[in-house]
């Protein structure tokens, strides 16, 4: 549980963040606190062998989006949430190949 509060944390604090950001500087390629919050996200509950599938399988969700049904659409909601949305639904698709390779290899 407290990988979970410490992923929702990062969540909620990478909303505040950039939230004042975004209206200047948009998704910009420096601002990383969204792609913690989505290795924070991917990597709950596994141990290292499936957590670096569940990181591997994150950042490529993350920057091949339109393969991942969500993650674009994700991207296209205003603000800062949709800064950190894309990220948290990319984190998803890592946890889950995560949790696979954790349960057939792992």
């Amino acid at each position: 549980m407290t990988q979970v509060g410490a992923a929702a944390a990062v969540t909620a604090l990478a909303v505040w963040s950039v939230s004042d950001l975004v209206e200047t500087e948009g998704d910009a390629g420096w601002i990383v606190i969204d792609e913690a919050a989505g290795t924070f996200i991917a990597t709950i509950g596994l141990g290292w062998g499936p957590g670096l599938v569940a990181l591997a399988i994150f950042r490529v969700a993350d920057i091949f989006k339109a393969g991942f049904p969500g993650v674009a659409r994700a991207e296209k909601i205003p603000g800062a949430t949709g800064v950190v949305a894309d990220d948290v639904i990319a984190a998803f698709y890592g946890l889950a190949a995560g949790l696979a390779a954790e349960s057939l290899f792992f």
